[in-house]
């Protein structure tokens, strides 16, 4: 009797297991998809449990200053890496060579210290196994630690990093969301002559920074060219300088209808009370750093009121890319998104699209030549590099009113 007990049971499991296994796998396939909106507007496919069970991980380095002066553009860089990739990942992934993917962010800390981002590109490459690495914003540390992704053959992007060497001196796997700065230098230049019409400029400038002093030292050649005069060019040694006195009354004697400050955004607020509280009556301007929203809420508003710069992104845009990220970055984080936010969004929509177009996720030389093919359209605008991984981007030119910067026009390059 028992024989015929277990006879049957078993009979039972099998048709059971045959029945689950009968099921039509289409009909699985389009169970509980549900439809979501990206940033871009576009939508995208989400699976119930199947994608994030079934897909695979990719994990992503970003590697920015989350302590020290620069914090405030770390954190604006986690929130637009967040954003992007909780679009993609809850949108169920994307496909690459018929296989679904999700993105794991692993973050360092680089401080802004150059020694630093040597440090975490080696752990995130040699340890993390990234893919890819974001970041950093800063160009020393990028061009400091760029040979080293380079090295190794993984593909970086920085977010702000601006100067040319971060990618002659970085090498070929060395990319960055930014313009460079012999661009932001006509910009600005032109913003100088053009927007307020000054013919009299002065700089103050950090010549420990390579980023501020390559930017300075560009922009007086193309402002100079251009037909206008630099009557001061006043260095400091670096952040950690509090009292910029001595410089600023040269500057007030120089005779400048024009200041800029093309400094880290951490430094610009005593800078700027500082020349308020001197009486110094000439306007100030900067460039893409000052989009920060440390600068007119550690410098006070009414001492920011009416400067000019110039950013990679306008918050008042209307451009329909531009829109969409601008309200889910107001929704999820209750902030205005800014230009390191912004570029930190567009690093993750290279990756992904790089790595749909290179059809593989294990192929670095291939992701690199996908990132290099980049032709995209971006919260900050229409995408492509050139031969030297350098992208061709607009500038906008932004002024501060209460304190919220607002967009006046655009540059192109």
């Amino acid at each position: 009797m028992k024989k015929v007990v277990s006879l049957m049971l078993a009979l039972v499991m099998v048709f059971s297991l045959a029945a689950c296994g009968g099921k039509d796998k289409d009909a699985d396939k389009d169970k509980g998809k549900e439809t979501t909106a990206a940033a871009d507007g576009s939508e995208a496919t989400k699976e119930e449990g199947g994608a994030s069970g079934d897909a695979e991980t990719i994990k992503i380095g970003l590697c920015q200053p989350f302590t020290g002066p620069n914090a405030v553009a770390g954190e604006y860089s986690r929130y637009g890496v967040d954003l992007a990739v909780e679009e993609i990942n809850n949108a169920g992934g994307f496909e690459v060579g018929g296989k679904m993917y999700k993105i794991e962010i692993v973050e360092e800390d680089n401080e802004g210290k150059p020694e630093i981002t040597n440090n975490a590109y080696n752990k995130l490459i040699g340890q993390d196994k990234v893919a890819a690495i974001i970041g950093p914003d800063s160009s020393g540390p990028l061009i400091s630690a760029g040979p080293l992704a380079t090295a190794a053959k993984v593909p970086a992007i920085g977010t702000t990093s601006s100067n040319p060497d971060c990618t002659t001196v970085g090498g070929e796997y060395v990319f960055r969301a930014c313009w460079i700065d012999s661009f932001q230098a006509v910009v600005c230049a032109k913003m100088a002559q053009e927007t307020l019409k000054a013919s009299k400029v002065a700089v103050l400038y950090s010549n420990a920074d390579d980023y501020s002093s390559g930017l300075a030292t560009n922009f007086k050649k193309e402002f100079e060219a251009a037909g206008g005069e630099v009557v001061a060019f006043e260095a400091y040694a670096g952040a950690d300088v509090k009292d910029f006195k001595a410089q600023l009354t040269n500057i007030q004697n120089s005779g400048a209808e024009v200041i800029f400050l093309p400094n880290q955004a951490g430094e610009l607020p005593l800078q700027i009370k500082q020349i308020r509280e001197m009486g110094i009556e000439a306007e100030i301007m900067g460039e893409m750093s000052w989009d920060n929203p440390n600068v007119p809420e550690l410098a006070g508003n009414e001492n920011v009121e009416g400067c000019y710069f110039i950013s990679l992104f306008a918050a008042d845009s209307t451009d329909p890319v531009s829109q969409a990220f601008t309200k889910a970055f107001r929704e999820k984080y209750n902030k205005e998104p800014n230009t390191q936010s912004t570029m930190s969004y567009d690093c993750v929509q290279i990756l992904v699209d790089s790595f749909k177009r290179a059809g593989k996720v294990d192929d670095s030389a291939a992701l690199r030549d996908a990132i290099q093919a980049t032709d995209i359209n971006l919260p900050s605008g229409h995408l492509v590099y050139d031969e030297n991984r350098d992208p061709e981007k607009s500038a906008n030119v932004m002024i501060y009113k209460d304190g919220v910067p607002t967009y006046v026009s655009t540059i192109n390059p």
